[in-house]
């Protein structure tokens, strides 16, 4: 049902209540006729007290098509957009996938809107990290990663050298590269030896 046709059902079940109400108070209490009145009269309370389930429910059905309206939209506008600027030329490979992120940046507490080209998706453990023998980088999620993957991630490919690592193996190169970059949130985790 749309939400239009629940509302108008709504609007009839308050009339209805009402004959049933006065139909079950002129019968004599305990009768047949008085439970078959009355139970009439509690199935049409029941019903009423559903409707607001049943708008709930048809909001989010029709709001469903919209959703899926707007996405399909906003995936032709990217699509549109990606040939028009010639991403994959730009990044050298073919755009497979697109990561769009808001952020609040902590300093100014203004809204930062990022996109990511191609990115990686990389799995870590939801457990506790133990200590370690690996300096790892700490990500503002909670997840870790290693220098490399750090750097990599974060750096262009023409930075990155034969050990990309090197760039940031201590505590001072790990703050001059996120200085460098304009990173904020991640830690340098040094392992124990």
């Amino acid at each position: 049902m749309t939400i239009a046709e629940i509302e108008a059902r709504n609007t009839a079940l308050d009339g209805l209540i009402t004959e049933a109400q006065n139909a079950a108070k002129a019968l004599v209490v305990g009768s047949s006729d008085f439970d078959a009145a009355y139970k009439a009269y509690l199935d049409l309370k029941a019903e009423k007290a559903a409707i607001p389930a049943k708008v709930a429910a048809a909001k989010k059905s029709e709001n469903a098509e919209k959703i899926k309206k707007a996405a399909t939209d906003i995936a032709g506008a990217i699509t549109q957009l990606i040939a028009a600027m010639k991403i994959d030329d730009l990044i050298g490979e073919k755009l497979v996938k697109l990561s769009y992120n808001l952020t609040t940046d902590e300093k100014t507490a203004q809204t930062v809107a990022t996109v990511l080209f191609n990115p990686v998706t990389r799995l870590a453990s939801t457990g506790k990290r133990e200590s370690g023998k690996r300096t790892m980088i700490g990500n503002p999620d909670g997840t870790h990663q290693s220098l490399t993957a750090f750097v990599k991630a974060h750096a262009p490919e023409a930075d990155w050298g034969k050990y990309p690592h090197t760039l940031v193996d201590t505590q001072p190169k790990f703050e001059a590269f996120c200085t460098k970059y304009g990173l904020s949130g991640f830690t340098y985790q040094k392992g124990s030896k």
